[in-house]
């Protein structure tokens, strides 16, 4: 790891003090915050760092905010990418040999080759799980509800999806973080909500911006709990 802006400010997640680099520790992986003695790991004070709550004042593209009707404010995102072009004739070709020659064969002859299906399962589920990533980057939405200190998050395409509940509130740390998902051969970060000893990481598909923007909305509205 190593420090990408010397001019950078840094500061503590706890107390919100200023953290110079002269204690930080890189190579460990660690933060000293002189103010409330407390040490944090430093890849979570450069995950605070990166939200910026001054962007709040400008709309995000692709991002929405509304109160809910049923209570809370009410965040949305909903941005198609670009990244479908490349996936698509990816897929098509990719599972088309694969899945073609190894299952297509054996429907064609009317022979069930047990050794073959069971060699093409990787290539089954890989086809179907960059299938459910093409049509959520095409319909997909993420719905985070924030209401006096209880969140929930939806990921879905049309009503089909997962949810996920957290607890927030002035004590809660709101970072980006590195998730354990490659794009391109670069780390994808997401979007982290810590309360205690129990938290959240979500949002690994979510477009860099958005995520700092997101991230930002839900730290103002833990600041304000």
């Amino acid at each position: 790891m190593r420090i990408s802006d010397p001019m950078q400010t840094y500061r503590c997640p706890q107390c919100q003090n200023e953290i110079p680099l002269t204690d930080v520790n890189v190579a460990s992986d660690l933060a000293l915050c002189r103010k409330c003695g407390k040490t944090t790991p430093f890849s979570l004070v450069s995950g605070v760092s990166e939200l910026d709550l001054a962007q709040l004042d400008e709309p995000m593209k692709g991002v929405t905010v509304t109160q809910a009707m049923i209570g809370g404010t009410e965040i949305v995102y909903r941005r198609f990418s670009k990244s479908v072009f490349f996936l698509i004739p990816f897929v098509a070709v990719w599972g088309g040999f694969s899945l073609g020659g190894i299952y297509g064969r054996q429907f064609s002859s009317g022979h069930f080759d047990p050794t073959m299906s069971l060699f093409g399962l990787p290539f089954l589920i890989g086809t179907l799980v960059m299938i459910v990533a093409i049509l959520f980057m095409i319909r997909g939405r993420w719905r985070i509800r924030l209401d006096g200190g209880r969140g929930e998050v939806f990921a879905a395409v049309g009503p089909i999806g997962w949810t996920r509940r957290f607890a927030y509130g002035r004590d809660s740390v709101v970072s980006l973080e590195l998730s354990k998902t490659q794009r391109n051969d670069r780390i994808q970060k997401v979007i982290s909500v810590k309360t205690g000893n129990s938290g959240i990481q979500f949002g690994t598909p979510i477009q860099d911006d958005a995520k700092r923007y997101i991230a930002a909305l839900i730290a103002k509205e833990c600041a304000a709990s």
